[in-house]
Parts: C-alpha cells; sequence; structure tokens
C-alpha cells in the first residue's frame, strides 16, 4: 500500500506531494573522499613511480650518450660531454642513497678508461682540420699536427681528471698507473697522481675503509708513486715529486711510510711538507721538525707586529675625534661661557687629533718611497707563495694538533711557545682562530 502512495497517478499520471518523498541530504566528506580523492591518490602514485623509472632510465642513457660523445670528431662536442659527465657524477652523488651510485658503476669506469687509454695509446681523434698535402705545406703540416698533439694531451688530461671523480679502483688505479709512466706527457703524469689522491681523499673523508684499502692494494700502485719520487731532478720533476709524495701520504701502508720517512728530510721544502703531513695523516711524529720550522717563521711576523702597534695610535685618532665632535655639540646646545669653553675644547681636541695622524704620515710616506715598483707577473707570483704559505701554516697547526696526544712533555712546551705568537698577533684571522683552538689542544693533551 505504501508503494501506491508514493507513485505517480496510472491515471493522470500526476507526481505525489513533496512531503511525501524522502528527504535530500548533501554528500558527506567520506564519500567525497572516496568518490574523488581516493582515486587522485592513485593516479598521482602510479605518475610518480612512472616518471621516477624515466628519470632513472633517462639518467642512464644519458651518461651513456655523454661516454659516446667523448669519442666525437668535434672537440667542442667532446669537451662538452667531458664537463657535462663530471657535473653528472657529482650531481649524482650529492645525492647520496637516493642517486644512481654512476661513481660505482664498472660499466660507468670501464667505458671512460677505454676512451683514456685509446688517447694514451696516441689515438687522436679525426678532427675537422685536415692536414694539408702537397708541396711547400710541410710548415703548415707540422702546425697542424702539433695543434691536434696539444688536443690530444688536452683531452687526456681531462680524461685524467674525470677518472678521479670514480670510485672503482680495480677499473680506474691500472689505467692510472699507465698514464704516471714517464714517456708520457708532464701533465699527463701529474693529472694521473692527481686523481689518485682525489680518490683516496675522498676515501679519507668519507671514512670508507674499504675503497681506501681496496685503493692502496692495487698490484704496483704505491711502488709506481714511490718511483716518481726518485725522477731526475729538473722542474717537471720536482713537481711530480711533490704531487705523488702527497700521495703517498693518503695511503696507509708500510712501504709508502718508510719511503715519506726518507722525504721528510728531503732538500726541496715543498717535498718535506708533503711528506710530514702524509706522516701525521698516519700518526707519525716524524714531520714535527717540519712543522716547528714553518711555525717558527710564522711566528716570526714584524707585519703582524706594525699592525698590532698601529692600533693604540689608531684608537687614540678616533677617540679625540669623537671628543670633539661631542665638545661641538655641548658648544650649540649652551650658551654664555659653556658656548666658549666647548667650542675651545674642540679646536684643542681637533689640533690634537692632527697631531696624531701626522705623526704616522712619515712613516707612512717612508715606506711608500721605499715601495719597489713590481712587475704584475711578479707580483701574481708573490701572492700565490704567500697564500701556499698560509695554507702550509694552516696545515702545520692542524697536524700539530692532530698529533698532540703523541707528544712528550718537552715537545708539546716547545709547540706551545711556538703557537702562542700566531694565536695573539698574527694578521690573518682564520690562522689566528686554528693557532688558539691548536693551542687549547696542546694544553688539554698535557
Amino acid at each position: 500500500m505504501a508503494e501506491n502512495e508514493t507513485s505517480p497517478d496510472k491515471e493522470t499520471g500526476d507526481l505525489p506531494d513533496v512531503e511525501s518523498l524522502p528527504p535530500v541530504t548533501p554528500p558527506s566528506a567520506g564519500f567525497i573522499v572516496q568518490l574523488f580523492l581516493v582515486p587522485a591518490v592513485i593516479v598521482m602514485a602510479i605518475v610518480g613511480v612512472w616518471a621516477l623509472f624515466g628519470r632513472l632510465a633517462a639518467t642512464n642513457h644519458d651518461v651513456e650518450d655523454l661516454v659516446v660523445e667523448l669519442r666525437s670528431n668535434n672537440k667542442h662536442r667532446r669537451d662538452r660531454a667531458m664537463v657535462s659527465l663530471a657535473q653528472s657524477i657529482e650531481a649524482d652523488r650529492a645525492l647520496g642513497d637516493e642517486g644512481q651510485q654512476l661513481a660505482s658503476q664498472p660499466a660507468v669506469a670501464t667505458e671512460l678508461v677505454n676512451v683514456f687509454r685509446d688517447r694514451l695509446d696516441g689515438v687522436r681523434e679525426i678532427d675537422e682540420i685536415r692536414v694539408p698535402k702537397g708541396e711547400g705545406g710541410d710548415a703548415l703540416r707540422r702546425r697542424t699536427e702539433s695543434a691536434r698533439e696539444r688536443e690530444r694531451l688536452k683531452s687526456l688530461t681531462m680524461t685524467a681528471r674525470a677518472l678521479g671523480l670514480l670510485d672503482v679502483p680495480r677499473v680506474v688505479a691500472p689505467a692510472l698507473m699507465e698514464g704516471m709512466d714517464r714517456e708520457h706527457d708532464p701533465e699527463v703524469r701529474k693529472d694521473c697522481i692527481n686523481s689518485i689522491s682525489v680518490i683516496a681523499s675522498r676515501a679519507t673523508e668519507n671514512e670508507d675503509d674499504e675503497l681506501l684499502a681496496e685503493l692502496a692494494a692495487t698490484p704496483g700502485l704505491v711502488e709506481a708513486l714511490i718511483d716518481v719520487t726518485f725522477d731526475p731532478g729538473d722542474e717537471s720533476a720536482e713537481m711530480l715529486r711533490d704531487t705523488a709524495t702527497f700521495g703517498l701520504g693518503l695511503l696507509p701502508t708500510d712501504e709508502a711510510r718508510d719511503r715519506l720517512l726518507v722525504l721528510a728530510e728531503h732538500a726541496n721544502a715543498e717535498t718535506r711538507y708533503n711528506a710530514a703531513i702524509g706522516l701525521a695523516r698516519q700518526n707519525s711524529t716524524a714531520g714535527l721538525p717540519v712543522f716547528a720550522s714553518i711555525l717558527e717563521r710564522a711566528a716570526d711576523i714584524p707585519e703582524g707586529e706594525t699592525a698590532t702597534a698601529q692600533q693604540p695610535m689608531n684608537l687614540l685618532v678616533v677617540t679625540l675625534l669623537a671628543a670633539t665632535f661631542t665638545s661641538l655639540i655641548m658648544a650649540a646646545a649652551n650658551k654664555g661661557a659653556v658656548r666658549y669653553v666647548g667650542a675651545g675644547l674642540s679646536v684643542v681636541l681637533l689640533i690634537a687629533a692632527g697631531a696624531a695622524v701626522a705623526q704616522t704620515a712619515p712613516e707612512r710616506s717612508e715606506q711608500t718611497a721605499e715601495r719597489p715598483v713590481v712587475n704584475p707577473e711578479v707580483r701574481e707570483e708573490q701572492m700565490v707563495e704567500r697564500v701556499l704559505a698560509l695554507h702550509a701554516v694552516q696545515n702545520s697547526l692542524k697536524a700539530t694538533a692532530r698529533l698532540a696526544p703523541e707528544l712528550s712533555e718537552e715537545e708539546r712546551s716547545r709547540f706551545e711557545r711556538l703557537v702562542q705568537p700566531i694565536a695573539k698577533n698574527h694578521p690573518e684571522p682564520r690562522l689566528r682562530v686554528d693557532a688558539a683552538r691548536t693551542l687549547s689542544i696542546l694544553r688539554r693533551a698535557g
């Protein structure tokens, strides 16, 4: 009977009264979530997974393309590919566990090593520059061949540096050892040694003992670095010896340590310094005389003493000028005798400030007059030497702090005396901070 009351009249087709219909309610929040939000989340998850796998595939594809581009006939494409490959490896490394670990992929390392060995063996890319033929073109042919050789060496050094970005020693290290051979260009040899050092340094910083041990265990690697330190004594040999000495300091083996002990007494100061730093990394105090010599020179700093002596005079001038300004305000704000007293005091203070400035002026003018005219190239060399000297002092302070627990009471007292004036008077703020920290560590170790 209820069905008859709510259904339309069969004869007239009229609908029943609205009041007799059930109430209409809006959809609830739960119903909307089920209808729209849940399907949207599912679609977004599917799209995200698809994009992730697409990105991973694109990354691998891009790296493969870059490796292929390294063999391009166009040097500009080769250079861009090398730069892009290095950037891709570093960017992937920055992602950590979320990255593709390109630096640890043997396939990438193998391809890059093959490119390096081809160039090392003298395989030159066929560039757009053509070697002229016929009579009268001998000089031009020689210049063209020379340009090609320079380009080969440039590509070779760039590839050697790129190998230093990879963490696959069993693939990379043997190729870099080949590049260290004496038959190759000194710059190529240097970059190969530097790449070994870069891998070892990265493993040390990341506390990756397994990677460092694998690198140090590469057959013949330590022996090859030791052999470089025996090169005959021309300018390039000194550069290679210093570079190899630094590399030996990063490889914790008995053979490397024994050679460093000898190099710590070498006639060349840079070699002694690198050997001492390497020994300190291995907690050996054999390089202490080298650090003491560097810190003694740093403690004897007339520039710092001059600057310290001038500080009171500069402070006096500032104080007098501030007092003058205060007296002028007092004179302007008052009347009668107080105004005249303020004005007179201002004049006296201003004269005193002028006298203080004049006292330092002759010294500055004499220093300016005696300063020789320096060639810009010589000035640049002096700046580089100064930066290197400051770097040596900074590393010597860090090495001393590292070795503090290993020092005897007498050695700690000696180094405290050396470090104290650096912490107090050195003109470089950063060195003063490092020296103060080293001094604190030395005192705590005692």
